[in-house]
């Protein structure tokens, strides 16, 4: 079963990276799954993202310097609006909410 994005909450912080990234992401789905890793990121495709940003799902760097994804959502509307909800949060954070990473 498909949740619904009222079932699914939201936590977002930002970050001060020298890389692209600017926040980190997790959600919640009901009280039964926690996916931790999102990535915030400015779009290099301005008319296709939201407000210029775009979440990245969690991934791993493989041997050959690529980025492989660990977690895949199927259902594209359903991605469409985790994606929305992640950067709602994002910008309802205030400008001095952030952590400092290396």
């Amino acid at each position: 079963m498909i949740p619904s994005i009222d079932e699914i909450s939201v936590k977002v912080q930002r970050v001060m990276t020298t890389n692209s990234v600017v926040a980190r992401a997790s959600i919640n789905i009901g009280n039964w799954l926690s996916l931790k890793g999102f990535r915030i990121m400015p779009s290099k495709f301005r008319e296709e993202r939201i407000q210029c940003l775009y979440v990245q799902p969690p991934a791993y760097m493989t041997r050959n310097r690529q980025w492989q994804d660990i977690v895949f959502i199927e259902d594209r509307e359903l991605w469409a609006k985790i994606e929305r909800k992640i950067i709602d949060a994002f910008n309802a954070l205030p400008v001095s909410d952030f952590e400092e990473r290396p």
